[in-house]
């Protein structure tokens, strides 16, 4: 079987690259609360993920990238925490290749957390054949730092997130560091 290495994805609307563009404009502004903007930049992903289900194959109650390091910052550890209360622990140190499921991932396979998931989580997507993201398996990925991210909107978005946890002294690491296994 021969491995697809690119795809002819459709262009990005231009509501969602304006939409983009304001979202920008927000970042300058003076007094930025952080939590807000962070929220804001979800929800326009959320949007976007819209247009990404074009052509994307994720389904609900998959969850094999559930089984893959998970990495976020200490910011949207912070986030989740205040958005659900569940305690994190910034001080662990960072571990890598996990063979444990996400902590948030519910026994019905289901995200324990969906509404406050991590940005990586709402960026990554399959864009071939789901059986292909099964252990061992080789996926076409959309919005994964491997991929590039998969468009300049995601980059920047991520870059933005990543920046300001470095400007509070936080840093990036894996989801199950932050939240040991609760199961």
């Amino acid at each position: 079987m021969e491995r697809i290495t690119t795809i002819e994805l459709p262009e990005i609307p231009q509501p969602l690259i304006d939409q983009a563009n304001q979202l920008y404009l927000e970042f300058r502004k003076p007094g930025l609360n952080l939590i807000q903007t962070l929220e804001r930049i979800y929800s326009y992903l959320d949007g976007f993920g819209k247009y990404v289900a074009t052509f994307a194959t994720c389904q609900k109650g998959c969850n094999y990238c559930c089984h893959y390091d998970v990495q976020i910052t200490s910011f949207e550890a912070e986030y989740i925490y205040l958005k659900t209360g569940i305690p994190h622990n910034p001080e662990t140190p960072h571990s890598f290749n996990n063979e444990k499921p996400c902590p948030f991932l519910a026994p019905s396979g289901q995200c324990g957390i969906y509404q406050f998931r991590p940005m990586v989580c709402r960026t990554f997507h399959a864009v071939g054949d789901p059986k292909n993201c099964a252990p061992g398996k080789d996926q076409l990925q959309y919005g994964s730092p491997q991929s590039g991210f998969g468009n300049p909107i995601y980059k920047n978005l991520v870059h933005w997130v990543h920046f300001q946890t470095m400007q509070v002294g936080g840093h990036c690491k894996d989801i199950r560091d932050f939240f040991p296994d609760r199961r």
